[in-house]
């Protein structure tokens, strides 16, 4: 993406960002939003001196772009927030638990103590959205830009660290360009400009996956991996439980490299796993109990290749949701534009902001996923898995685990906060391909994608 367009996108966000807070009279979210600017750019230079320069750039491309996204979607289709949200139907329930009039400190900490039952599975979610609640009310009132501002910040802040990621493998300009890919044609682009919760796990594991990277280069690593692991809790249990395993195989790259430890990594690691296999082993079969129910609501008129997966044996069938969960949001490009009459007596979201080509980003991503995981099966195949470095081979596993575990669903917001892993190692397959077994893989996978539009038609 050449400079000029970057800086017509900067510019464009920052005339749009004035004009929409001087027009509904949010001057809080103006001060907000500049502040946050300004804060990062100190942040990033604080963090990494020599590299602050193309850190601040894709922070601030980044940060601008979806905040235009963000400012056309809301406008569109969110006027009340108790009764109106773009995509994420919880996003009224999250407005409702912050929305509060508010003088003082006290009055904050009443309001977050008083939601303690409703707020009990996202406590430090809830406790973000009633101060900049509190904060907003300080200058305006509380608003949903302000609101949306934190899922905003969570995208755009994680792709400086997955340019840092990168950069550990292949040349830094590369690096730089591809971050930009990712945070455009990813699905963090569309769940980064919605109010919800999924953005601060995303982060928070991107974050998790940097200190796994770095964990030879970094200090206080185990300290930060349980810091971010107390910080998930705050935002999604399930999430949290699984990061454990970020943090075993912490231990497992550095006991690799420093024998004495092995003994003692291995005790621990036994431990944690005895610890929660039951837990992860439950939700694996909750979520394929789920996945059965869910196939027999589809109405019978309507044949659904997804219905036929429970019949494989267990372990295949599980394979076979999970794959189907990464092709599904691709075919049709339009899945989510609109209401299909077959499903009518299935509708749960009937709002305009639920069904509408304003997210038509979601269906980008999830066709340039495809081709990012044709990519990654394709260097797996032709055994070029030694190209990739031990500590992204043990984070893809877990990626994959993640996806196992999630496969009950088509709900590619609960599992994209591992989605930065798998697309870090389809970079490195594709610098060590051959150009021309390259393009024989974009050749055919765009052949295969046609395939699944013939096929859908012929089901539907």
């Amino acid at each position: 993406m050449k400079a000029d367009l970057r800086n017509f996108t900067i510019l464009i966000a920052i005339l749009a960002t004035i004009f929409y807070s001087f027009y509904e009279g949010w001057i809080s979210y103006l001060i907000l939003w500049l502040f946050s600017i300004v804060g990062t750019y100190f942040l990033l230079r604080f963090f990494k001196r020599n590299e602050s320069r193309e850190l601040f750039s894709l922070f601030l491309f980044t940060f601008s772009f979806y905040s235009i996204y963000m400012y056309i979607t809301n406008y569109i289709y969110v006027n009340n927030p108790s009764d109106e949200f773009f995509m994420m139907v919880d996003s009224m329930k999250f407005w409702d638990n912050s929305n509060f009039k508010m003088y003082t400190f006290q009055d904050l900490w009443d309001n977050f103590n008083a939601q303690g039952d409703i707020t009990l599975r996202y406590r430090l979610f809830n406790f973000i959205s009633i101060f900049l609640s509190f904060f907003a009310q300080i200058f305006d009132e509380n608003n949903i830009l302000v609101q949306k501002w934190q899922s905003v910040y969570a995208g755009a802040l994680s792709i400086p660290f997955i340019y840092l990621i990168l950069k550990c493998y292949v040349s830094r300009n590369k690096a730089y360009k591809y971050s930009l890919f990712f945070s455009v044609l990813s699905f963090v682009c569309v769940y980064s400009i919605v109010f919800n919760r999924d953005p601060h796990v995303y982060f928070l594991y991107v974050l998790g996956t940097y200190y796994v990277v770095y964990h030879d280069r970094s200090k206080y690593v185990f300290a930060k991996l349980v810091m971010i692991f107390i910080f998930l809790i705050g935002f999604r249990i399930e999430h949290a439980l699984f990061f454990t395993l970020f943090i075993m195989s912490y231990f497992y790259l550095k006991a690799k490299k420093n024998k004495p430890t092995i003994l003692i990594s291995g005790v621990l690691m036994f431990f944690m796993l005895a610890f929660l296999s039951p837990i992860l082993f439950s939700k694996y079969e909750e979520n394929a109990g789920a996945y059965e129910n869910q196939m027999e609501r589809v109405d019978r008129k309507e044949v659904s290749v997804g219905a036929s997966f429970s019949s494989l044996p267990v372990g295949l069938k599980q394979l076979a949701m999970a794959i189907n969960g990464q092709i599904a949001p691709a075919v049709p490009f339009w899945r989510g534009w609109y209401i299909e009459n077959a499903n009518l007596e299935n509708l749960k979201h009937t709002y305009p902001g639920y069904y509408t080509p304003w997210r038509f980003m979601e269906n980008v991503a999830a066709t340039v996923w495809l081709y990012v995981l044709a990519i990654v099966f394709a260097g797996f195949y032709f055994k070029l898995h030694k190209a990739i470095p031990s500590e992204l081979l043990v984070l893809f596993g877990l990626a994959v685990l993640l996806l196992l575990l999630s496969s009950s669903s088509i709900n590619t917001r609960r599992v994209y906060c591992v989605y930065p892993i798998i697309y870090i190692v389809s970079v490195l397959f594709y610098n060590v391909l051959p150009v021309d077994l390259r393009k024989k893989i974009v050749n055919r996978t765009t052949l295969s994608v046609i395939g699944l539009y013939l096929l859908y038609f012929y089901i539907k």
